[in-house]
C-alpha cells in the first residue's frame, strides 16, 4: 500500500535514515573481506533512485499524475532523496574506496519510457546529473542502470554524466547505440537475459552461444561491455554463481583471454 496519498505532504509525513547512525566501517569490513583490490572493482549498488522511490511511496498512479501535476513537490523530494544518495556516496567513498557508484532507477518498461521525455527532463533528469557529479567529484565512476527500452533518452543520459549504461537489453538498438556513441559512453549488457537463455532451464550450449553472440555483434565496438543476467531456481549462492560460471568463461576467451573453465 501507499506511504502517501498526496505527493505535497512528504515533508509532514517522510522520516529519512540517519547515515551517520550506520556502522559503515564495520559493514564495509564484513563485506570486502577477502576481496583483492588489485584484481577486483568495487561497485556500490545504489538501489531505489528518486523515480522507483516515488513508485513505492505514492503507488503507481499517482506516481505518473504527480509528475504531471505537482513536478514542484516531487521535485522537492527528489531534491531531498539525491541530498540523501549523496551523502551515501561520501560514506561509500570513506569506508569501501569504492570504484563504481551504480544508480538503479528503472524507467521504461520492454516497449518505451514511463513517460515522456518531457517529464524525464523536468523530474527526474536533474537529479541523476547532480547524484553523478557528486559520485565523480568523489573519485568514482557513476554508472547508470535502467532496464527496458530508454534508448530515446541516450544523449540525455550522456549530459547527466553517467559513465556507462547498464543493463542495456536487446530491444534497443544496441549496434547503433555503440557506433553513435560509444566514444562517449559505454554500454553494458547486450545478453537477452528475457529469452530463454535467460531462464532456469537454459542449457550451458544456449548460455554460451548467446554470449558469442553479444560479443561477436556488439564486441567489435569500443565502449561495449558483456553483462548477462539469468533468472536461477534456487537461493544457494553457490548453485547462483555457478549459474553465471559459463557466461564469465565463454566471455573471457571471446575476448581472447584465458577462461575460468
Amino acid at each position: 500500500s501507499a506511504v502517501l496519498d498526496d505527493i505535497t505532504e512528504w515533508e509532514d509525513k517522510l522520516q529519512f535514515p540517519d547515515v551517520d547512525a550506520f556502522d559503515w566501517e564495520a559493514e564495509a569490513a564484513r563485506e570486502l573481506a577477502g576481496v583483492d583490490r588489485e584484481q577486483l572493482v568495487v561497485d556500490f549498488g545504489s538501489g531505489n533512485g528518486v523515480w522507483e522511490r516515488l513508485l513505492s511511496l505514492v503507488g503507481t498512479e499517482e506516481a505518473f499524475l504527480s509528475m504531471i501535476v505537482e513536478q514542484d513537490a516531487v521535485n522537492a523530494l527528489f531534491e531531498k532523496i539525491t541530498d540523501y544518495k549523496i551523502h551515501i556516496a561520501e560514506k561509500v567513498k570513506q569506508y569501501y574506496q569504492a570504484d563504481v557508484f551504480t544508480n538503479y532507477d528503472d524507467i521504461a518498461a520492454s516497449a518505451s519510457l514511463f513517460f515522456s521525455p518531457e517529464i524525464y527532463r523536468a523530474c527526474i533528469k536533474p537529479h541523476h546529473k547532480r547524484l553523478n557529479e557528486a559520485v565523480r567529484d568523489l573519485g568514482m565512476i557513476p554508472i547508470y542502470h535502467c532496464c527496458g527500452k530508454p534508448e530515446v533518452l541516450i544523449e540525455d543520459f550522456i549530459e547527466t554524466g553517467a559513465a556507462a549504461w547498464t543493463s542495456v537489453q536487446p530491444n534497443n538498438d544496441i549496434e547503433y547505440l555503440l557506433k553513435t556513441y560509444g566514444d562517449r559512453i559505454a554500454f553494458i549488457g547486450g545478453y537477452d537475459n528475457n529469452g530463454p537463455c535467460g531462464m532456469p532451464d537454459a542449457t550451458e550450449e544456449m548460455v554460451r552461444a548467446e554470449v558469442r553472440r553479444c560479443m561477436s555483434t556488439y564486441g567489435k565496438y569500443d565502449g561495449y561491455v558483456l553483462f548477462g543476467a539469468r533468472i536461477v531456481d534456487s537461493l544457494d549462492p553457490a548453485e547462483i554463481g555457478a549459474a553465471y560460471v559459463p557466461i564469465i568463461d565463454e566471455g573471457l576467451k571471446c575476448a581472447g583471454l584465458p577462461g575460468i573453465l
